[in-house]
């Protein structure tokens, strides 16, 4: 059975980037602080409960792809890629993307006051798909990849942070593991 990930139209492909058309998907998120490693085994919990039921209606939702990690208050030089480990006083913010069905209404709020639901616009983003572990130095290093592509495009400049987004279960075996690093663009001027 696949598992639902928000909907997008490729609208252009260079140096095994995608410029993508995102719809609008809502998420249920948590900030946490912490090493980049571990903030993403310690947010899976509380988010895997608000799926479960353990939010305002007691709606169990179905799972979808990916989970996503993006660092807090990150600032990115718009006309340089910027490589960085830990910023924003290693805040990192991580969410689940809910199902299409809450695009024609609002997704329960959560019990868990850590969490909030956030209603993601439409936008345009880069991405660089990578198959393999999810290492915080495999992620750097495609993270950079990505920025330089964009940054050498001319016809795009970067608009918002860098996302980690992790479409597999912790059981799939990491050489088959799907993980893409996107970031928010704009046409060039």
């Amino acid at each position: 059975m696949a598992i639902e990930e928000p909907k997008f139209q490729v609208v252009e492909e260079f140096s095994g980037i995608e410029i993508r058309r995102m719809s609008a998907y809502w998420t249920v998120e948590i900030e946490l602080e912490g090493d980049e490693k571990e903030v993403g085994n310690q947010a899976f919990r509380p988010l895997l409960k608000y799926i479960s039921g353990e939010n305002k209606g007691s709606e169990k939702i179905a799972m979808t792809a990916p989970v996503n990690q993006q660092a807090a208050g990150e600032k990115i030089k718009m006309t340089a890629p910027v490589n960085q480990e830990k910023t924003g006083g290693g805040k990192y913010r991580i969410g689940f993307v809910l199902p299409a069905e809450f695009n024609s209404r609002k997704p329960p709020e959560p019990l868990d006051s850590r969490l909030k639901l956030r209603l993601v616009p439409e936008r345009t983003l880069a991405a660089l798909r990578y198959r393999g572990s999810w290492s915080t130095e495999r992620f750097a290093e495609k993270k950079n990849n990505l920025l330089t592509a964009v940054a050498q495009s001319g016809k795009w400049q970067l608009a918002g942070e860098p996302l980690w987004s992790r479409y597999d279960p912790p059981f799939m075996p990491w050489f088959l593991r799907r993980n893409e690093v996107q970031v928010e663009v704009r046409a060039s001027r």
